[in-house]
């Protein structure tokens, strides 16, 4: 083999066994193409000869470029590989301090920019999913804090309900966390639902207006009674603006009243119709069935028992319900007394629902005692002490 030569020229030498490349000055060659190659040296190495002689060649303490290259993809793709490994890891205690985070936020109770977030059991989050509905037991907001556009979209909504109320809707704020709204709906006239008082329960998210609050019915006489095929006995409430039934979702120029009026407008004339699949009779006189059941219902859960249960809600709202009970008092006192005869009847629900026997004569003693009882304690209810939410 040729020896590199000493001088500075840039002349090229290359072993005549097609060997590894060299400048004058004994460095490495990386671009061939930009090198003038010494004439004198013949023939030409071919593509081939260059891999077999680079891949097995070395000279001196300088590796063949091959070998070099395949070094440093083994260790480059050892570092990737440790990378990864790192970021997994990484990935992994991330994980884990965030359910630690979690964990210690859910035992916390804490007073920030004046919204107070209660204690919440830990068992509590791991609620199944199909009761992610519910404003009560999914607490799952629990552990976040409303935004600041939250907060205030909540206040506006608030305070337009006061200045401009709907008709037979009433709200009282939470004193304790603004998210969470009660709300009176009476039942409109010349329906079933007429003078019933319906006490809801509504819970916005942290990132409302972005997002649905969360609404429950809590007059259903301890989960026993469903008003409406669109609200369940559990208090499940079905419209889709709140993500619990098919149809248009919830948009951000939706607001708590919104929400209100279209629960409002379930309580409609023929409840019977709103069941899909049920906007035709499918027996004859189902309709009205449904409806003397509502009725009856309406009286005896929505009215009396909301009346002498004065925990049954916030005393806003219980105030309010002694206040319009007189404004009904005629109604419910003809409605009974039209259907005496029917006392001891099994009612007979379409949707095959478990009812029980009308009880108007029941009902119209318990009015009775209501009226007088209010009167006595001049409309300030039943009883002494009231609920604490």
């Amino acid at each position: 083999m040729e020896q590199v030569p000493e001088s500075s020229s840039q002349t090229l030498i290359i072993n005549n066994n097609g060997g590894s490349t060299y400048s004058a000055g004994g460095e490495l060659v990386n671009n061939l193409a930009s090198l003038t190659i010494n004439s004198d040296i013949t023939p030409q190495p071919t593509n081939d000869q260059l891999f077999q002689d680079y891949s097995t060649t070395e000279l001196g303490d300088i590796h063949v470029p091959e070998y070099d290259i395949a070094r440093t993809h083994t260790r480059t793709r050892r570092v990737d590989t440790h990378t990864r490994t790192r970021r997994v890891d990484t990935h992994a205690r991330t994980r884990r301090i965030g359910t630690h985070a979690r964990t210690r936020r859910i035992g916390t109770h804490t007073r920030r920019d004046g919204y107070k977030r209660r204690a919440v059991p830990t068992h509590v989050c791991s609620t199944n999913m199909a009761n992610e509905w519910d404003p009560l037991t999914f607490s799952d907001w629990d552990i976040q804090m409303p935004t600041a556009v939250c907060i205030t979209r909540i206040k506006c909504d608030i305070s337009n309900i006061f200045k401009d109320p709907p008709p037979g809707i009433f709200i009282s704020p939470d004193s304790d966390n603004l998210t969470k709204i009660h709300a009176l709906v009476i039942g409109p006239s010349d329906t079933p639902y007429q003078g019933g008082f319906f006490y809801f329960f509504t819970r916005c998210p942290p990132k409302y207006p972005f997002e649905p609050p969360r609404c429950r019915l809590m007059t259903t006489g301890n989960n026993t009674v469903r008003f409406n095929p669109n609200i369940y006995a559990n208090g499940k409430v079905c419209l889709s603006i709140l993500g619990t039934s098919t149809g248009p979702s919830w948009i951000p120029a939706l607001d708590l009243s919104s929400v209100l009026i279209l629960i409002q407008s379930l309580m409609s004339q023929n409840p019977y119709h709103d069941e899909p699949g049920f906007e035709q009779e499918r027996v004859a006189g189902a309709s009205n069935a449904y409806n003397e059941i509502i009725k009856h219902e309406t009286l005896r859960v929505a009215v009396c028992e909301m009346l002498e249960n004065q925990n049954s809600c916030p005393k806003e709202l219980y105030e309010r319900i002694c206040e319009q009970f007189f404004k009904f008092y005629d109604y419910y006192v003809q409605v009974c007394t039209e259907n005496m005869s029917r006392d001891g009847e099994t009612m007979q629900d379409p949707f095959n629902e478990s009812r029980g026997q009308f009880q108007y004569g029941s009902i119209l003693a318990r009015l009775n005692n209501l009226r007088a009882t209010l009167e006595n304690n001049g409309n300030e209810g039943v009883g002494n002490d009231h609920m604490e939410q």
